[in-house]
């Protein structure tokens, strides 16, 4: 079965994990309450590092699009020398 996607923003589930971890710490909830939250917590955790791992995703495939089309035009770059220097050989002779 798929996962829902969660439709809070990365910040908001962050804001709301660092709420959470505040609120363990202050060590004044019930042993139900705790493991409440520390189950919520853990969640957000998992959900942060989706996002992040697909974020790290899209750059990583961005910038491999981007390393490609480079290399493309090294090669045109280097057949329009090769091309320059073959017909610059054939004046000569």
């Amino acid at each position: 079965m798929a996962k829902a996607k969660d439709k809070r923003s990365f910040e908001d589930m962050l804001g709301e994990l660092i709420e959470t971890v505040e609120t363990l710490e202050r060590g004044d909830l019930s042993l139900e309450d705790m493991l409440t939250h520390y189950q919520a917590g853990r969640a957000l955790v998992r959900s942060c590092d989706d996002r992040l791992r697909a974020a790290e995703k899209q750059l990583n495939g961005e910038a491999k699009k981007r390393d490609k089309g480079q290399e493309k035009e090294e090669e045109k770059e280097e057949e329009k020398e090769q091309e320059m220097e073959n017909e610059g050989g054939e004046e000569q002779i």
